[in-house]
């Protein structure tokens, strides 16, 4: 057996933040998988969907200080939809669906983070995030375009089991406030299976692959 690298070595690796990353979806539209990098994740989700990968677990775009500033401006109380999916629906849409007829909402703690794109090559250029200080997660960004205008934002409702703590995905907002539409996001969870955890089949090429 050759000589097995330091521990030191292997965190080297591990945190080497000038290096590419990767992650492999599998899309069962097209029925095969694709390498996305995490250095670029802009592209979007689905077709006609305001939502890319980025916004996404908000955000997968790889961190790199080189790239982009980030700032912590300040923390706040923020008036936000209220995570009470487990038990009910935090709103209810009008029949077209491009609105609500009634919403609960919530003052939350919040973290405020500024983060500004030095490079030019970025969809935004700036973006500005409100992390949750109890639940951990940014429940709230607003994205702006070149010219500094505010084009998109994202709103973030979650299945939260106040038993458990658990919170897990409930659905996304994401307005488009230039051309004054929105996207609906809706995600179905099960806190039976969140005990368990997640089967192996569910990373499984294959079995992806051949699901119906």
């Amino acid at each position: 057996m050759g000589r097995q690298p330091e521990r030191n070595q292997l965190a080297a690796v591990a945190a080497a933040a000038d290096r590419d990353d990767d992650f492999v979806v599998f899309l069962p539209s097209l029925r095969r998988t694709r390498v996305l990098a995490g250095s670029d994740a802009q592209d979007p989700l689905a077709a006609g969907l305001e939502v890319s990968w980025d916004e996404w677990r908000a955000y997968w775009q790889k961190t790199d200080v080189k790239n982009f500033d980030y700032k912590l401006v300040g923390d706040s109380l923020r008036l936000a939809g209220a995570d009470t999916g487990m038990l009910k629906s935090p709103y209810e849409l009008t029949e077209d669906r491009c609105g609500y007829k009634w919403i609960e909402m919530e003052l939350r703690p919040t973290w405020i983070l500024e983060q500004t794109d030095k490079s030019g090559k970025y969809q935004y250029s700036k973006r500005v995030n409100y992390v949750d200080k109890e639940l951990y997660y940014t429940q709230y960004s607003q994205m702006y375009d070149v010219r500094g205008n505010l084009w998109r934002v994202w709103e973030d409702f979650r299945n939260w089991d106040p038993r458990t703590g658990i919170a897990q995905w409930n659905s996304v907002v994401v307005p488009n406030v230039i051309n004054k539409r929105a996207s609906f996001v809706y995600m179905e969870t099960s806190p039976e299976t969140a005990k368990t955890g997640t089967l192996p089949a569910r990373f499984d090429i294959d079995q992806l692959r051949d699901y119906r």
